[in-house]
């Protein structure tokens, strides 16, 4: 889980981002980066999908995600082993009306835990991506070996597929990728956990 902010060097806009893997197995993951071009170091930099945090683990509020810079960060609240609380209001510029959005992770050795409170006037919505398919039942997701339950107030889910061609990212993911996303209204819980 990626605290701080986004003033990183060669940063994307993931403030609050969850990357998980099961032993080897990539569940939720960060894209990465694809070939470098005059456009990666420019001003426009995140016009390029894969630094925006809409392409990331982390709630936005469409079509504002996450701005650039030190001064949009994370406020660490509580951290221990098994758990840390975020609040990620600064995460967001003004204009994303966000009053408070405080993420809480939890582990346990059968499941990792995620819960969003969102205080706003724009409707959250929640960013998974995954290097597999994975079958939506209801508000539920499954995939190969593991599955990601939903509960709380869960509006709408959908799951895209993005077509990969760039060879970087091809070369760590293949040529396809799937990008979740699921609208709600100030709350939301998701369990992942790996079938034994």
């Amino acid at each position: 889980v990626k605290a701080g902010n986004n003033g990183d060097s060669h940063n994307h806009n993931d403030t609050g981002s969850i990357i998980l893997y099961a032993g080897k197995k990539p569940l939720l993951i960060d894209v990465g980066v694809g070939t470098y071009t005059s456009l990666t170091f420019s001003p426009k930099r995140y016009h390029i999908w894969t630094m925006q945090s809409a392409y990331h683990n982390v709630v936005n509020f469409p079509p504002i995600g996450q701005e650039a810079g030190k001064d949009f960060g994370a406020t660490l609240l509580f951290v221990n082993d098994a758990k840390i609380v975020l609040e990620l209001r600064g995460a967001y510029p003004e204009e994303a009306k966000v009053k408070s959005y405080i993420r809480t992770v939890t582990i346990t050795p059968e499941k990792v835990m995620v819960h969003e409170f969102v205080e706003g006037t724009k409707e959250p919505m929640l960013t998974l991506m995954s290097p597999e398919r994975c079958t939506a039942k209801e508000f539920d997701l499954v995939g190969d070996g593991w599955n990601i339950t939903v509960d709380g107030n869960p509006i709408e889910l959908v799951v895209t597929q993005l077509c990969v061609e760039d060879p970087p990212l091809v070369a760590a993911w293949g040529n396809e990728l799937y990008r979740t996303t699921i609208t709600f209204d100030t709350q939301l819980t998701w369990c992942v956990s790996v079938n034994s």
